[in-house]
Formats: structure tokens, C-alpha cells, sequence
């Protein structure tokens, strides 16, 4: 698997802890190191490849584009489950359809579905060790475009980046960021939380509002949310301070700044609309835990649901008509 530009492999290993009766992962962690990935993919996110740059942002104010843009992207992941491919190519896929369409490649329906598949094919290539072979990829869009057409917007979208094809998404954060997560947390904490940043990873790459927020940004706030859904007997409060200060020296984020703050809000709200969260709670083995994610997602009252304000869309087939 290819990676973000300057982010690399970090060796673990298992071994077994016989006063807890769990099997452990032990990260052989270098906080140099990850520290400088980190910062390097900080740097890349706002510099080179502009993550959140206001150009892009602007995206969320059309309201057509946006649901659209939407609909594409729930067709990628879509696409990649299917086919048992990484879902975090859709992270990268859905950055190069953003160029797409500000670079004004994306005029018309036909155009948005190209370049959609033409972008999830270029972060399969980067980010994957399985593509869609193109010819498959031409029978997805059912007939809407050809393979020239795919190779054509391919050198399009190539040429606007100038070759940069890895941008940092927030799976590239949250990789690291979780190899700072103490050794002293189980294997079946460990995976709740990436089931919980992996939900929230999903949603905000979906919502189009969250673009205005860096992936570093939204990485971390996933994490703290995750945390916050785990009670303090699986991961205690001196633990989390302990994760929370080593993020502050190695990434530079300080857990209460007011972007993770918003952040952390906004995901809150997302996670209690979602049934996948109720699913991730019914999957888990840990009564306490279970309890308190389905307390939390009952007790969110009505006014909290619509915390972030909706626009009223149109259906999708009116949408298709407009666009």
C-alpha cells in the first residue's frame, strides 16, 4: 500500500499480558519519528495541496454541486465495498474530484460521474495494491463515458495537481495518531476506537461542510470523540491525558483549541444520526461500553439532531436535471 507523501510503515509487536488475561500490541513507537510525519503531512496539507483552502470550501455554498458531489461519493464507497477494496482510497478519490470540478471539468452530469470514476481509479492506483480494471470501470458508469474519456480527464486531473497524487487524508492521520495510544489499552478497546474514527472518517469525508476543517484536524478530534464513548474502566482518564499530551508534543494540536472543540461538537452530532454507531455498539462484547453508546445516541435530544443546519435539497433527480 502507498502512502501519503513522507508517512511510512511503523513495526508492532504482539505479546501477551498475563495479569490482564488480553493479548496486547506493543508499538515499537518512535516519537521522532512519527512526530516528523506528522508535521510534514501538516505542512503538505495546507501547502501543497491545500486541504482546506477557501477555493475549495466554497464547494459546500452551491447547493446543487454539493449533493451531487454527495451522491459520487457515496457511489465510491459503494464501489469499494463491493469490490473488498481500502476505504480509505475514497479519502484521496474524493480530493481529486474536488480539483475536478473547481478546475471546471465537471459541466454537466456526465462529466461529474467521469470524473468521479476517473478519481477513485487515480487514488486505487496511490493508495491501493488493487485497481478496477478499466474496462470495469467503463461498465460502473454505465455507458455515460468511454475509456479514452477516463485516460483523457486522468491527464487533466494529473496535470492540475502537477504530479502531486498524495494528498494527506485524515486515514493518513489517524494511522499515526493511533500508534500513540498507550500500550496499556486491549486489543478490543484498540479496535472500538478505530471502528468509531473509521465511522467518523467516513462522514465527514462524505459531508461536504467539513472541508473547511485540515485532515490533521479531523483525525484527532475523531479520536478524542472515540474516547469520549469509552468508559474509564477500558481506557482510564490518566491514560487519555497521557495520549492527549503526547499529541500536543508530537503533532503541535492542543486537544482544547477551538477548531478541535468545534470539531469534536460537530462529530458528536453526526455519530447520534448515524444507525452505524447503534451497529458498532451491538458488536461489541464490552457491556459498559455497549451501554454507553447507546445512552449517549438515546439521550441526544431533537434540537441536538439538527445541530448543524441543514439546507433543504432537492431530490436527487432534480438534482441530475440541474447539474
Amino acid at each position: 500500500m502507498i502512502m501519503a507523501e513522507g508517512e511510512h510503515n511503523q513495526q508492532r509487536r504482539h505479546y501477551f499480558n498475563a495479569s490482564t488475561a488480553t493479548a496486547t500490541i506493543d508499538y515499537d513507537v518512535d516519537e521522532e519519528g512519527i512526530e516528523q510525519i506528522v508535521l510534514r503531512m501538516r505542512q503538505k496539507e495546507t501547502t501543497l495541496y491545500h486541504n482546506n483552502c477557501k477555493e475549495r470550501r466554497d464547494i459546500a455554498h452551491n447547493e446543487l454541486v454539493a449533493l451531487w458531489r454527495r451522491m459520487l461519493v457515496e457511489w465510491m464507497y459503494c464501489v469499494v465495498e463491493c469490490c473488498h477494496l481500502q476505504q480509505h482510497s475514497v479519502a484521496a478519490a474524493v480530493y481529486f474530484l474536488d480539483v475536478a470540478i473547481l478546475r471546471g471539468m465537471c459541466k454537466s452530469r456526465e462529466e461529474h460521474q467521469l470524473a468521479a470514476a476517473t478519481a477513485l481509479q487515480m487514488s486505487l492506483k496511490t493508495f491501493d495494491t488493487a485497481v478496477i480494471k478499466l474496462d470495469k470501470l467503463v461498465k460502473l458508469g454505465r455507458g455515460q463515458f468511454t475509456e479514452n474519456e477516463v485516460t483523457d480527464m486522468e491527464m487533466k486531473i494529473i496535470t492540475c495537481l502537477n504530479w502531486h497524487l498524495h494528498p494527506p487524508t485524515i486515514y493518513c492521520f489517524l494511522r499515526q495518531y493511533e500508534l500513540l495510544i498507550p500500550t496499556e489499552i486491549t486489543d478490543s478497546t484498540r479496535k472500538l476506537i478505530d471502528d468509531v474514527t473509521r465511522l467518523i472518517a467516513e462522514e465527514s469525508i462524505l459531508d461536504e461542510r467539513f472541508i473547511r476543517f485540515p485532515p490533521s484536524y479531523q483525525g484527532y478530534s475523531a479520536i478524542l470523540v472515540a474516547l469520549d464513548l469509552i468508559p474509564d474502566e477500558n481506557f482510564p482518564d490518566h491514560l487519555k491525558n497521557h495520549f492527549t499530551t503526547h499529541m500536543l508534543t508530537v503533532a503541535k494540536i492542543d486537544s482544547n483549541s477551538t477548531p478541535i472543540l468545534k470539531l469534536k461538537k460537530r462529530f458528536h452530532k453526526t455519530l447520534k444520526r448515524s444507525n452505524k454507531l447503534q451497529e458498532i455498539a451491538a458488536n461489541t462484547n464490552n457491556t459498559n461500553v455497549r451501554n454507553r453508546i447507546l445512552n449517549d445516541v438515546k439521550n441526544c435530544s431533537k434540537n441536538s439532531r439538527d445541530g448543524i443546519k441543514r439546507t433543504q435539497h432537492h431530490s436527487p433527480r432534480d438534482v441530475k436535471g440541474q447539474i
